[in-house]
């Protein structure tokens, strides 16, 4: 129900049926957990800072070394002065600028082992007119859950 009064505000009341009965069992994953002991190291590029750390934190939590960049110069900056092997680069496909696909072409010309994770908002994460994955190369749809993005992350890191 609805009610809205001048100067009083509006109100709202839902009223959901009682269920009775015993709770569902959680469900399990036929899936296996990512490790929780990860190694390598994730080039995180997302312009939406939410997204950003949101997602920085779910890699983060499976034991990834995660380097974040707001946008494909700043990731540029940070791959080309990065001590340690970049492993895999996960990247939004739309951003200012440069966006993902481009991003990847010029990180995988400097180094062809690089994978590539893109995360977008399209439906089915279709990149349209921007790229088309190719060999090491995979993409997951926002939104996505924490074990989801890990999977694809674990399989990507792993495809041969």
């Amino acid at each position: 129900m609805v009610s809205s009064e001048p100067n009083q505000g509006t109100t709202i009341e839902v009223y959901l049926p009682r269920h009775v009965g015993e709770p569902a069992p959680a469900e399990t994953s036929s899936v296996a957990d990512p490790p929780t002991t990860a190694t390598e190291t994730i080039l995180l590029v997302e312009d939406e800072e939410s997204v950003r750390r949101v997602t920085a934190r779910m890699l983060r939590g499976a034991g990834y070394e995660v380097i974040v960049a707001a946008n494909a110069r700043e990731a540029a900056l940070v791959f080309e002065n990065h001590a340690r092997k970049i492993h895999l680069l996960v990247t939004d496909v739309v951003m200012p600028q440069v966006n993902g696909p481009q991003l990847a072409h010029q990180l995988v010309q400097q180094r062809p082992d690089l994978r590539v994770l893109y995360i977008s908002g399209y439906p089915d994460g279709a990149l349209g007119h921007h790229s088309t994955p190719g060999e090491g190369i995979a993409i997951i749809g926002k939104p996505f859950t924490a074990p989801d993005l890990l999977r694809k992350v674990r399989k990507t890191l792993d495809h041969d």
